[in-house]
């Protein structure tokens, strides 16, 4: 188990270095700067949400999250870019647009952009502001430090990301719906005393029809 052992010493050199380095850079503009964009978005977001739709609508922003964070995980290993900044020195990496500004921007969306038109349109324009706008500043404060990455590439991530969780979350809410009404027709079914025209129409009122 050479190979494994090795593996096992340079993680634990790795993680000497990250407290190191995390030692040097903590307190620092751009570390306070990464609690801004951790909390201010979430403090935005609860004055905007409808709480009618607290539920649905954070299961999206789950779903965001959760997306970006694993593609910032896979990007940040594969070397795509670097984060030099982080809140902690252990993973995971606090990298602030996959906690807070990019679910709570795609909830706002889904809040108010309820079509899948301009659901799309939204996303494509905030797509472009993150990407070419925001990113930039990013880079420019040393906060992200792309390698084998460009912006292009991320206004492309933004997109099939924005449109692929959507697709999800819609896919989750029909299959919660239709369990439900099974549910709901096989409890009706078992009432007695309903007629058979009765029972047809509060099946067909549930489903829709």
């Amino acid at each position: 188990m050479p190979n494994s052992n090795r593996i096992a010493e340079l993680q634990q050199e790795l993680l000497a270095l990250r407290i190191s380095d995390w030692h040097e850079k903590v307190f620092s503009f751009q570390w306070f700067f990464i609690i801004f964009l951790l909390i201010v978005p979430w403090v935005i977001w609860w004055k905007l949400v409808n709480r009618k739709y607290i539920a649905e609508i954070l299961s999206f922003g789950l779903l965001t999250a959760i997306t970006a964070s694993i593609l910032n995980e896979i990007f940040l290993n594969l070397q795509f870019w670097r984060a030099p900044y982080s809140l902690a020195p252990v993973p995971p990496r606090w990298f602030a647009p996959a906690y807070s500004l990019l679910p709570v921007t795609f909830m706002l969306i889904y809040q108010y952009f309820q079509t899948w038109r301009s659901f799309t349109i939204a996303t494509i324009v905030i797509a472009g502001i993150s990407a070419f706008a925001f990113q930039p500043i990013l880079s420019w404060m040393g906060i992200m430090i792309l390698i084998k990455w460009n912006y292009f590439y991320s206004f492309l991530t933004f997109i099939a990301a924005g449109l692929g969780v959507r697709l999800l979350h819609q896919a989750i809410i029909q299959t919660e719906t239709t369990i439900e009404n099974v549910k709901t027709i096989a409890e009706i079914k078992n009432q007695p005393g309903l007629s058979s025209p009765a029972l047809k129409r509060m099946i067909s009122k549930i489903k829709g029809d």
